[in-house]
C-alpha cells in the first residue's frame, strides 16, 4: 500500500531519502564492505554526538568477532 505523499509526514519522508542516501553510498560494495562501512559510518555520527570513544576500526572488530550465546559447559 503505497501513501500519497500529500499525507506523508515530513520527517517520515526524511527518513526515507537518509535511507537511500545510505544505500546509494554502498551498493556497489560486497555485503561485508558494506556492513564495515556502515559501522565505520555509524561510530564516526556517535563519535561526533559525543555518545561513543575510539577508533572505527575497533567498531567493525568487535562486529566481526563472533557471536557468544552463553557457556557450552
Amino acid at each position: 500500500m503505497t501513501t500519497p505523499e500529500k499525507n506523508t509526514p515530513r520527517a517520515l519522508r526524511e527518513v526515507w531519502a537518509w535511507k537511500d542516501a545510505l544505500f546509494q553510498e554502498v551498493k556497489h560494495l560486497p555485503r561485508d564492505q558494506m556492513l564495515g562501512a556502515l559501522l565505520d559510518n555509524a561510530h564516526k555520527a556517535a563519535l561526533a554526538f559525543g555518545m561513543a570513544y575510539g577508533q572505527p576500526s575497533q567498531a567493525r572488530k568487535v562486529a566481526e568477532s563472533p557471536a557468544h550465546y552463553g557457556d557450552k559447559a
